[in-house]
């Protein structure tokens, strides 16, 4: 998106162009400098339908913030604090079709108006019924820097039984926010492996 020139959101596949679905034919790449829709790794996939927030803010809400879609060279979720001294979160529960025995890796770009900010990426499992069975958390939560994009990931195999993936998405996961601060995400990706 508008981290790398390319609209996340409106990849191109064989000609056809349109927002990534769950399981789509291609698979998103991210090298550093360009993200895209390659079919170069037929299993590799993006099973997040709103990586970029194109179009809308369909399957996250706020937790501790309220969330909107902001433009930023192409849109973005923007998350502002409600109260100080809370994490700033946007929640995605089950939201994306996944298969058990399968490693995902959750991924996504994190813009701090405030550094030293501790964001953190964690990746959740539910059942068929939407009960959570597994969790996994990044190690360590990053700090970021005000006024630059820094990439947040975590890798988990999905247990037995699962049937989707979510996420939570902390852009202050050290709860040391002020009210109405604000953060950006962009660019989620949930690949398998």
């Amino acid at each position: 998106n508008s981290r790398n020139g390319t609209g996340v959101g409106s990849p191109t596949i064989g000609g056809l162009s349109g927002p990534l679905t769950v399981d789509d034919g291609g698979s998103t790449v991210f090298n550093g400098s360009s993200q895209y829709v390659t079919t170069a790794y037929a299993t590799r996939r993006n099973v997040w339908p709103n990586p970029g927030f194109e179009t809308n803010l369909t399957g996250v809400a706020g937790f501790n913030a309220t969330i909107a879609q902001y433009y930023w060279g192409g849109q973005s979720c923007r998350l502002t604090a409600t109260a100080a001294g809370s994490a700033i979160v946007a929640d995605a529960s089950a939201g994306a079709v996944a298969v058990a025995g399968i490693t995902y890796t959750l991924s996504y770009y994190l813009y701090t108006t405030v550094s030293g900010r501790e964001g953190r990426a964690d990746l959740y499992f539910y059942d068929a019924g939407g009960t959570q069975i597994g969790s996994a958390f990044a190690g360590t939560a990053v700090t970021s820097t005000a006024g630059t994009w820094t990439r947040f990931s975590v890798t988990a195999t999905a247990p037995a039984l699962t049937a989707f993936v979510g996420f939570v998405i902390r852009g202050d996961a050290g709860y040391t926010g002020s009210a109405s601060e604000v953060c950006y995400i962009d660019a989620i990706l949930i690949e398998n492996a």
